[in-house]
């Protein structure tokens, strides 16, 4: 049984039990579950973002597919909920490189991105970064 997307940004009864659900059964519908994150303002994204912290080693490819786009909005919430939880190959880029080489606006976001984790911690749990 696969688990159910939400069908708007408050349909929390879609996702109760998403955390019930292992990587395996939740694989065809992780692109779509990320395009939750866009927003963490959206009653959905946290405990979608808990769960896909949970599952992160899993979905690296995506999460850097995503940082390697356009949408720097979407780039700063991926930034904020995975940080350096997920891991990344070590012929691969960290998922929290971007900030690195900024280009364009994305300078302004990382590095307030950067500052916010420092000055607040983690959003949804884990290390402070320091």
């Amino acid at each position: 049984m696969q688990p159910q997307l939400p069908k708007h940004k408050g349909d929390l009864e879609a996702i109760a039990d998403l955390k019930n659900y292992s990587y395996e059964q939740v694989k065809p519908i992780v692109p779509e579950l990320l395009t939750w994150l866009q927003d963490l303002n959206w009653p959905v994204a946290g405990p979608i973002a808990l769960y896909l912290q949970s599952i992160a080693k899993h979905i690296t490819d995506d999460i850097i597919a995503i940082l390697r786009g356009q949408d720097e909005v979407w780039k700063y919430w991926l930034v904020l909920v995975f940080g350096t939880n997920a891991t990344a190959p070590p012929n691969r880029p960290r998922i929290d490189r971007p900030g690195r080489c900024p280009r364009g606006g994305q300078r302004h976001r990382t590095t307030k991105c950067r500052r916010r984790l420092a000055d607040h911690g983690r959003r949804f749990g884990g290390r402070r970064r320091g």
